[in-house]
This record gives structure tokens, C-alpha cells and sequence, in this order.
């Protein structure tokens, strides 16, 4: 019950949001185009490189 109060809480309030879709995949060509580009280059190569470890480790689908 606690649980529903929360959500419609949320919806009434327009706080709600669905889970995203966004696959990973999806999600780091974003990150990509829109952050990294921005980024010095050691501090995008760090970025890449915990991402990757992320990937390998967790494997990712989907961000929700």
C-alpha cells in the first residue's frame, strides 16, 4: 500500500517518470556525442575506460 501512495504521489505531483528504454548501447553513443566531445582528452579516455569495465563486468542491456 505504502508503495502505491508513493507512486501517485508522484504522479500527482508530476514527479513520475517511466523507466527509461534506452539500451546502453544507445546510451553511451549519447554520452559520446554529447558529453565526451566536451571533454579533455584524459578526462574522456578515463570515462571510456570505466565504462568498458562497467560493460564487462555488469553487461549492461538496458539503463531502467
Amino acid at each position: 500500500m505504502k508503495a502505491a501512495a508513493v507512486w501517485e504521489a508522484e504522479v500527482r505531483e508530476g514527479r513520475y517518470k517511466k523507466a527509461s528504454k534506452m539500451t546502453w548501447e544507445e546510451f553511451r553513443e549519447q554520452f559520446d556525442r554529447n558529453v565526451m566531445s566536451g571533454l579533455r582528452e584524459s578526462t574522456a579516455l578515463a570515462y571510456d575506460s570505466t565504462f568498458n569495465v562497467f560493460e564487462r563486468k555488469c553487461r549492461p542491456g538496458k539503463l531502467a
